[in-house]
């Protein structure tokens, strides 16, 4: 959310621009140690994007008392966006070659793979502990947009200023276990698995495209072809994967194990 104060009686123009912000962990790294030119270059040739669309905002040493020398870690915040316009004609990104909301959409969810997956340290050659990527905004003119102005603002501001928290996703913790039900029908209890760091932390697996797919197998270990039915392949909201019409479709010769 943006608020201006404007005093006068001459117009004044006010111009935005799309940005997607990240905030990387770096662990093993001073502030004297960090070469910021070596991560926008190695971002950019990541994301496929110019290097000058990149831009880093604020270096911060962990544990803001410590000498700059002190071991410790950084963090790292770091704005992706066009560069200000300088033409008062300048209308349309995609005419210019700008980035769009897809390709905010593209890089966040390249992001989020990268990171969940833990790839992203060797892409970038620089370890990373953890990531937060802001949500992109689409346009006024997106069909998504009607979905974000119905947001409490509150909320807006929270996604926008904090991010999704991004990890090496070590455990899939299953919360609530499934219950079978008879066969043919739904189980009497859903399962409800969260995804979570080494450090037991929500992961939000929804920022990327990954998904969860739920299988049944047979007490010799051996998967059970077609045994569950219903929506067995689901997506993550944060850090959760909640199954709501799961099927048992074989008789009870099996485990009733999910997996």
């Amino acid at each position: 959310m943006l608020y201006v104060l404007v005093r006068g009686s001459s117009p004044v123009e006010i111009r935005t621009s799309p940005l997607i912000v990240l905030a990387f962990n770096l662990p093993a790294m001073t502030v004297d140690q960090f070469y910021g030119e070596n991560l926008v270059r190695n971002l950019a040739l990541f994301l496929k994007i110019p290097a000058s669309k990149i831009r880093i905002t604020k270096i911060i040493p962990e544990g803001s008392r410590r000498r700059k020398r002190a071991a410790g870690g950084l963090s790292v915040s770091v704005e992706i966006s066009d560069p200000p316009a300088n033409q008062t004609n300048s209308t349309s990104n995609n005419s210019t070659g700008g980035l769009s909301y897809s390709d905010f959409q593209s890089m966040s969810q390249s992001l989020a793979s990268a990171a969940i997956t833990g790839s992203l340290s060797s892409y970038l050659n620089v370890t990373v502990s953890s990531l937060s990527v802001s949500t992109p905004v689409p346009p006024p003119t997106d069909a998504a947009w009607s979905q974000v102005a119905a947001q409490p603002v509150d909320s807006r501001n929270q996604s926008s200023s904090t991010g999704n928290y991004l990890a090496t996703v070590s455990s899939l913790k299953v919360i609530r276990d499934p219950v079978a039900g008879l066969p043919g029908q739904v189980l009497s209890q859903q399962p409800s698995i969260m995804a979570v760091d080494s450090n037991g932390n929500c992961v939000s697996v929804s920022s990327s495209s990954l998904s969860l797919t739920a299988r049944l197998k047979y007490a010799n270990n051996t998967y059970a072809s077609d045994g569950l039915t219903g929506n067995t392949t689901i997506l993550f909201d944060s850090c959760w994967a909640n199954y709501t019409d799961l099927v048992l479709n074989l008789p009870d010769q099996l485990d009733h194990q999910g997996q």
